[in-house]
């Protein structure tokens, strides 16, 4: 699974800190700024 993939997952549980926000991987740049 590529990362955006997993991105998205760790998006949804709060922990996508792990997942550096990049526009390119987040389709939500709101969500992204959340943290």
């Amino acid at each position: 699974m590529p990362d955006a993939t997993l991105c998205a997952s760790y998006q949804a549980y709060g922990l996508w800190a792990k997942c550096r926000p990049d526009k390119a991987f987040t389709p939500h740049p709101a969500v992204v700024r959340h943290a």
